[in-house]
C-alpha cells in the first residue's frame, strides 16, 4: 500500500508544480533571413527537400507534395 501513496504524491506533485512554478524561459525572435533563399510569400517553389521516414531528404516537386498531403490528411 504504501508504494501506491508514494506514486500517488509523486504525480500530484508533479501534476501541480506547473501551476505554481512560473515559466523562465524568454520567448525567441523570428528570424527575418530564409533558410532557402526562397522569398517570395505569393509564388510556391517548383521543388522542396522532403525528409522521408527512412531518414533520407529527397528533393520533390512542391505541387504533388502538397497534393499528397492534403489527400492524405496529414
Amino acid at each position: 500500500m504504501r508504494p501506491i501513496r508514494l506514486t500517488a504524491a509523486a504525480l500530484a506533485v508533479a501534476l501541480l508544480l506547473p501551476v505554481f512554478v512560473p515559466a523562465t524561459a524568454s520567448p525567441v525572435e523570428a528570424s527575418t533571413g530564409s533558410c532557402t533563399g526562397w522569398t517570395s510569400r505569393v509564388e510556391p517553389p517548383e521543388t522542396i527537400r522532403v525528409l522521408r521516414r527512412s531518414g533520407q531528404v529527397v528533393e520533390v516537386g512542391f505541387r504533388a507534395y502538397v497534393a499528397r498531403v492534403m489527400v492524405s490528411g496529414e
